[in-house]
């Protein structure tokens, strides 16, 4: 604590709590990296980033609340209590750039602002709990804890004052909650194995477990100072036995309850001196804390109180009550009155003989912290990288531009006709970010043409990222043949709507109820839309949606992109492509 408002105060304790942060961060990070990366080869950059990202804020928003109910069941672990404002302001960190890179993923290079995107679900607004809301659910969560962290140093304290400090610190909690619907309506729909559910149910069971076992224990630890005699008459004041001098730590507190008060006892050298747990700064518990430079010292923010008279060193004109203390039989006997504000209180003393035996706390706790966090980092990577389901095989040629020579057709979409020998190939075609070719090449459909462009494929299609500029009419010469139209009748096929692009392996996997607003956009922009079906083997197929004359109908669909949908339309073979043509009103809801 200091009188003049400083970033950071960098105490060795914060020192080594923010080196114990540093590591677990770093060991996660690159455990949870190396098992992905060594079984999903075809798991993208930005998809790994998110997950990474999103994963390891998840853990440590969890390990941010636990720290004070733990604390409160063991004291080896105040100092996360003491330090857990660190800890919160680099779960912020990373939850932004979960929240930055999907963003930029989802929501960017579309024809919407990215904000009225992400609002909106890429335009793909209705159907609850599946549109927009998980990502609704993320951009609060993400506001809280950048409102917690801005205003987590004592500037703001002061200058907001406890009542209000305190009530927006408490959002933590519905923060929280609000992650885990995040969690549940997002990833967990499709990107996670069935058993995520259990760990993710497992983590938010301790959080709030180990706040119901953390209140049940105040609730009945120490009552009357938990002996058969409660009060007693000493020198014609009423004192209560609490508990015996050899269970205090040198320099450490314990909490007691004297009649319906808790008071907070510590081990001063051979004193044993009493204060209200009850810190005047922020109502922080000061029986958790320790005695710094002779100072009762807050868990929470650091301000200090002198044991004797309760008063904050100057210029601080903080005060808490304190107790008489005396020693019998090895017992500490507190007065159950408080003294006078800023009196000086009458201290019990330990004998040579009991301070033998009085506990002496071990130190090394900052060893113990970076073995305990590098232990739980590679725990944890562990399980979150092995709960991800496995990415199918898509590639796109980022940066590799080829060259290409062709007949532009654009029913039902913009495609590139090549010929091979007695057959031809059909690249479907896209221009830059979540938008259609119909503009790049709005100037050659019917006619052969040259252009450049980047490679996407998957299951069997190809697309081309056409570069702008880069279509230039070529020698006239007859249309190609191609492959023979087979016409495959009237079917009721189930499946999800997605965006070509981001499926063909722009983004991976390219589908979901995560991926839904980013494919919205994409519809919205002209790339053409994909039917993705899962046959009974458990391989997937990709139908080109088209509208029953053959029109485009990507936009006509938005509110039913990336959920299940049952379509009934006339389905045609090309060569390797198939095409269901369907009117709007054929393609309806169906249950996941």
């Amino acid at each position: 604590m200091s009188h003049t408002y400083r970033a950071v105060a960098w105490s060795p304790d914060k020192k080594k709590y923010d080196l114990a942060i540093a590591a677990f961060v770093l060991v996660y990070a690159v455990v949870f990296a190396l098992t992905t990366l060594s079984g999903q080869p075809n798991m993208t950059a930005e998809t790994l980033v998110m997950r990474l990202s999103g994963t390891l804020a998840f853990v440590m928003m969890s390990g941010v609340l636990l720290a004070g109910p733990l604390a409160r069941v063991s004291p080896r672990f105040l100092p996360l209590l003491r330090n857990r404002r660190h800890l919160g302001v680099a779960t912020f960190l990373l939850a932004l750039v979960h929240g930055a890179t999907a963003l930029f993923q989802f929501h960017f290079l579309g024809d919407l602002n990215p904000l009225a995107s992400l609002l909106q679900g890429g335009g793909a607004t209705t159907g609850a709990l599946g549109g927009a809301t998980f990502q609704l659910l993320g951009a609060a969560v993400l506001v809280v804890l950048f409102l917690m962290a801005a205003t987590s140093h004592d500037f703001w304290l002061a200058n907001l004052g406890p009542g209000l400090w305190k009530a927006l610190h408490m959002l933590a909690y519905p923060a929280y909650a609000a992650l885990l619907g995040h969690i549940a309506f997002g990833a967990l729909q499709q990107e996670a194995r069935d058993y995520a559910w259990a760990t993710t149910a497992a983590t938010a069971a301790a959080v709030f477990g180990m706040h119901f076992v953390a209140g049940w224990r105040e609730r009945t630890r120490s009552k009357d100072g938990g002996t058969d005699e409660p009060s007693q008459q000493l020198d014609g004041e009423d004192y209560s036995r609490t508990i015996r001098a050899e269970e205090l730590a040198e320099g450490r507190g314990r909490v007691v309850r004297l009649g319906e008060r808790r008071v907070a006892v510590f081990r001063n050298g051979r004193s044993v001196v009493c204060v209200s747990n009850t810190c005047s700064h922020q109502m922080g518990p000061l029986g958790e804390g320790k005695i710094v430079d002779g100072y009762v010292t807050c868990p929470w923010h650091g301000f200090q109180f002198d044991p004797a008279t309760g008063r904050a060193p100057p210029p601080y004109p903080d005060c808490i009550e304190t107790y008489d203390t005396r020693l019998r039989d090895g017992w500490v006997w507190i007065r159950r009155a408080p003294n006078a504000p800023g009196a000086t209180a009458r201290s019990g003393r330990i004998g040579e003989a009991a301070g033998d035996a009085a506990t002496v706390e071990r130190h090394g706790w900052g060893r113990r912290l970076a073995a305990g966090s590098l232990v739980a980092a590679v725990a944890a990577a562990l399980v979150a990288a092995e709960s991800q389901r496995r990415l199918p095989k898509a590639s796109f040629e980022f940066g590799a531009v080829r060259s290409a020579m062709g007949f532009v057709v654009a029913d039902p979409y913009p495609s590139l006709i090549v010929p091979r020998g007695p057959t031809s190939s059909r690249y479907l075609l896209a221009g830059p970010g979540k938008r259609g070719a119909d503009r790049l090449v709005a100037g050659v459909v019917g006619e052969w043409a040259t252009l450049e462009g980047t490679l996407v494929f998957r299951d069997g299609h190809t697309m081309v990222e056409v570069v702008p500029g880069s279509v230039e009419p070529a020698r006239p010469r007859p249309p190609p043949t191609g492959a023979v139209a087979e016409n495959l009748g009237r079917q009721v096929v189930e499946g999800e709507i997605v965006g070509a692009k981001c499926y063909m392996g722009v983004m991976n996997p390219g589908a979901g109820v995560v991926h839904r607003a980013c494919a919205a956009l994409c519809l919205r922009g002209g790339v053409p839309p994909l039917l993705r079906v899962t046959l009974a083997n458990g391989r997937t197929q990709a139908l080109v949606l088209a509208g029953p004359k053959g029109e485009p109908v990507g936009k006509r669909v938005l509110d039913r992109v990336g959920l299940p949908v049952r379509v009934a339309g006339r389905v045609v073979r090309q060569g390797s492509t198939l095409f269901i043509y369907a009117a709007p009103n054929d393609i309806q809801r169906a249950r996941p």
